[in-house]
């Protein structure tokens, strides 16, 4: 339950009941083999997956992190604290993906956020297909027009990267690895990409 969300256009945050399509969920899957019928698995760059948490963690889910955020010391390590954020969760980016595409019981549709931002309709298009509903034109125009909402980090450096050559390098590896993975996904269960979505 996130009240924040809740009041600012999320009516069904906390609803329960089984009246709602989709949880969202930043959890790896449940232990309970019935809890999902099945999945959506949003990926996303995991450059921009964890910069948007470490800004989520200094200014919340809107705020951009200063840039001394990224530079101060960590009280433990030599390095700093947005060095050892990133080390981290690095892991847990490709750990969340494993999981889904490899313990989940249920079938998982795979979504790439950059396609969704880039053409959303198709996307959630795909997406309804999956989950077995119809909606009207008008609906759909309404979730286009809108899609933004209030949850937008409006604020974002230009001359400024905070990632290192090696963080890039450790970047990529996950990255691919988690590839390898939804390329393995789709053909154990013949599933085309008819998206040629990456990231």
């Amino acid at each position: 339950m996130d009240y924040g969300l809740r009041v600012h256009g999320f009516p069904a945050e906390n609803v329960t009941d089984g009246s709602v399509l989709v949880v969202k969920t930043h959890e790896a899957p449940p232990l309970e083999p019935d809890k999902f019928k099945s999945a959506i698995l949003l990926i996303r760059n995991p450059r921009d997956a964890i910069l948007a948490d470490f800004n989520r963690l200094h200014k919340g889910h809107i705020g951009t992190a200063p840039k001394s955020a990224f530079k101060r010391k960590s009280q433990e390590h030599k390095k700093s604290e947005w060095a050892n954020y990133v080390s981290a969760q690095l892991p847990v980016w490709e750990s969340l993906h494993r999981l889904w595409l490899t313990r989940f019981a249920g079938p998982v549709h795979i979504v790439f956020y950059e396609l969704l931002v880039q053409d959303t309709r198709a996307t959630l298009a795909d997406i309804l297909e999956f989950v077995n509903v119809t909606v009207t034109e008008e609906s759909m125009n309404c979730a286009i027009a809108n899609k933004e909402g209030i949850y937008r980090r409006k604020k974002k450096y230009d001359d400024f990267d905070p990632f290192t050559s090696d963080m890039y390098v450790a970047l990529d590896d996950v990255r691919n690895r988690v590839l390898r993975i939804v390329s393995d996904y789709r053909k154990r269960h013949n599933i085309t990409d008819r998206s040629k979505g990456n990231f």
